[in-house]
């Protein structure tokens, strides 16, 4: 297919431009594929397909993300729950403190919070513990030191 002179021109010239504006990239590959085109749709396609890659990446980093970010909360849970039977078990044995070669475990009462039991009988300039509230039983709480 022939094309005009000036046209071949502006396609030389675009294909040097994206040469030029690819030097410093992270992916050799893609600049070394446009570098060996002359033509400017040929070293289009490169680029485009380069987009495409990048996109899958992108996309699979992103699942490989929350995939770990989901295990990160499972192992939030799990330990949350590990705490929360380690303190039943020494509020079972009566144990206030426990040494142990890793950590030092502590018990201490909670701090009382109010709940709030009949929230339409406080008025609203009053949001106090002395009408409609009572506070709930103190929970226990157990703090792990391990320096």
């Amino acid at each position: 297919m022939s094309r005009p002179e000036g046209r071949l021109y502006e396609e030389a010239q675009a294909v040097r431009m994206l040469v030029a504006e690819l030097q410093g990239e992270s992916d050799e590959g893609i600049q070394l594929a446009v570098e060996s085109e002359t033509e400017f749709v040929e070293a289009a396609e490169k680029v485009v397909g380069a987009i495409r890659d990048a996109e899958m990446m992108r996309d699979a980093a992103t699942e490989r993300a929350r995939a770990i970010q989901d295990r990160a909360a499972m192992f939030d849970r799990r330990a949350e729950r590990l705490r929360d039977v380690l303190m039943g078990a020494m509020v079972t044995a009566g144990q206030k403190s426990l040494r142990l070669p890793e950590a030092t475990l502590s018990l201490s009462e909670g701090c009382p919070r109010a709940v709030i039991l009949e929230e339409d009988r406080i008025p609203e300039r009053y949001w106090t513990t002395k009408v409609g509230a009572t506070l709930d039983n103190v929970k226990p709480r157990m703090t792990i030191r391990t320096r």
